[in-house]
């Protein structure tokens, strides 16, 4: 998610709904702008459709133990203001 704000209005991003939350002072109110699937609802449609028809996940545990790598090396990065490589 991504907020910005300015002197005549806002804006939320929300990259997994694909969309965003505008608010400006010409409308005096908030409106939802879509520009395109809803990521959630899609990754959640997904899995259920492998649980229903018995088919595996198209992501592995492998994909999420290299999600959760990258991510902790980045913490990493940042604690120790270094670029960090997988050891």
């Amino acid at each position: 998610r991504m907020q910005f704000i300015g002197e005549k209005g806002s804006l939320d991003v929300d990259i997994e709904k694909q969309g965003g939350i505008l608010y400006s002072e010409e409308n005096d109110k908030s409106v939802f702008m879509p520009w395109g699937d809803d990521m959630n609802y899609l990754m959640i449609r997904d899995f259920i459709d492998c649980l229903e028809g018995d088919r595996p996940s198209p992501v592995t545990g492998a994909d999420g133990l290299f999600a959760l790598e990258a991510a902790l090396m980045a913490y990493e990065s940042i604690e120790k203001n270094m670029v960090i490589s997988k050891k």
